[in-house]
């Protein structure tokens, strides 16, 4: 079969999407794992094909709708049975599955599409919880996950003019001299050191992006005394 310059283009997009999305599932927790099955069926003296979605572990599966022997979306007439129809070929048609994670506003899911043959758009989507097997209707704005959603953070403020800490484990500090004199401060069992009048230091928590971990801030222990500081932390 000859690849043209098209064809080529749409199986690398194709295959960096898989890729992509395939990352995301992964970021998202991994979700189970899901097969894709044409079963052939006759319907009205047509053979079609349905589409069935298999996750590991679920004894039924899910029907992702129909597609012809070409890969197109088919909407039956009757109803369908099992098996090719007499007399006729039953090759079900070349695919491609992306499972991706999203977001609605907050909520994370699973869309599930299926491409045939050369489509650029998915002959059959479907979205599901996170369990890839339970349906869901996104209700909110939908966005690319994985999904993030918010808390509100206790701001502790403290006005220092002896000695204190910052407990170990926050997720951002500020720490700033107000007052006329200097001020000793000491970033985790390490050498103290000065906070003249007028300056700040401060830390906010980072995520590796290799080991995925979040660094949160040690123990911060200060002497304030014969001036004032002013000191933010987040826990």
């Amino acid at each position: 079969m000859k690849l043209t310059f098209a064809k080529i283009l749409f199986l690398v997009t194709l295959l960096f999407a898989l890729c992509y999305d395939l990352s995301a599932q992964v970021d998202g927790g991994g979700g189970p794992l899901v097969t894709i099955d044409f079963e052939p069926v006759c319907d009205d003296g047509t053979t079609a094909f349905h589409i069935l979605q298999f996750v590991v572990g679920e004894s039924a599966p899910n029907s992702l709708g129909y597609v012809d022997g070409q890969g197109n979306a088919y909407t039956p007439t009757g109803t369908p049975e099992a098996g090719a129809c007499a007399g006729t070929m039953a090759a079900a048609p070349d695919y491609t599955m992306a499972v991706t994670a999203l977001c609605d506003s907050g909520t994370p899911f699973y869309r599930v599409a299926v491409f045939t043959d050369n489509t650029l758009t998915p002959t059959a989507t479907a979205d599901y919880e996170l369990d890839l097997s339970t349906s869901y209707t996104p209700a909110g704005t939908v966005y690319d996950g994985p999904c993030f959603t918010s808390t509100t953070a206790t701001i502790t403020r403290v006005v220092a003019t002896g000695a204190g800490s910052v407990p170990a484990g926050t997720a951002s500090y500020s720490i700033c001299n107000e007052g006329t004199a200097d001020a000793s401060v000491t970033i985790g069992g390490g050498s103290a050191t000065t906070l003249i009048p007028g300056s700040c230091i401060s830390f906010a928590a980072t995520v590796d992006p290799v080991s995925r971990q979040r660094r949160i801030a040690p123990a911060v222990t200060y002497d304030a005394t014969g001036t004032e500081l002013s000191i933010l932390y987040e826990q």
